[in-house]
């Protein structure tokens, strides 16, 4: 199947799922939430709940694919800084974690720690995110990715929503350093799902829960 092909195979797919919601790493307060992440290079599971509008505390699993590794840390996410305007929003998150990596028999403390950042109107979308993992000699990591989207039309409070994404990753260690990935967002109030097919023609899909 062509690239273009797989790409608008994706849309169609995502688009029928009528999937009801931000995938920010700090809920609302009293909120959990779980997400699912995977892509070519990892699968990632979170669960955390937020007691206020600006601290989560949880745990995540990591499987990293290329490097065949576990990565089981405890989790603290923390809004640094909101930026409300008439219309748009802007926002800076920390991510932080701790507890181990595990290879085969072998197991190492580990941490991780990172950045988020976005901005948004009702059209347009800006974000940008990067993550250092360090797990003794079992790997030491740097990512980091951006993305832009367009929403195709401006839906209402418990409407709908849809973005038209692109993703552009960078791991600059790795002998690919840099994937790109059109996608697309759809959510409601509660529920957030993605799915896209990178440059590389891997799938990646995403879910994001809030309770």
């Amino acid at each position: 199947m062509g690239y273009m092909l797989r790409v608008s195979f994706a849309v169609f797919l995502l688009a029928g799922f009528a999937i009801p919601a931000s995938a920010r790493p700090v809920s609302y307060p009293d909120g959990w939430m779980l997400m699912s992440m995977n892509n070519a290079s990892e699968n990632s599971l979170m669960l955390s709940y937020s007691p206020t509008a600006k601290d989560a505390f949880g745990v995540r699993s990591d499987y990293r694919r290329d490097e065949k590794y576990w990565l089981h840390t405890a989790i603290y996410n923390r809004l640094l800084q909101r930026w409300n305007r008439p219309n748009s929003q802007a926002n800076i998150f920390l991510q932080a974690g701790a507890g181990f990596g595990k290879k085969g028999s072998r197991a190492e403390p580990a941490a991780s720690i990172g950045l988020e950042a976005d901005w948004e109107t009702r059209r347009f979308y800006l974000s940008y995110e990067n993550r250092f993992i360090a797990a003794g000699s079992i790997e030491r990591d740097f990512t980091h990715k951006a993305r832009f989207g367009v929403a195709p039309y401006v839906a209402g409070y418990n409407g709908l929503h849809s973005w038209l994404m692109v993703q552009i990753e960078h791991q600059p260690d790795k002998s690919h350093s840099v994937t790109v990935t059109p996608l697309v967002r759809v959510f409601t109030t509660d529920v957030l799902g993605e799915i896209g097919i990178s440059s590389k023609s891997d799938v990646m899909i995403n879910l994001t829960l809030q309770f």
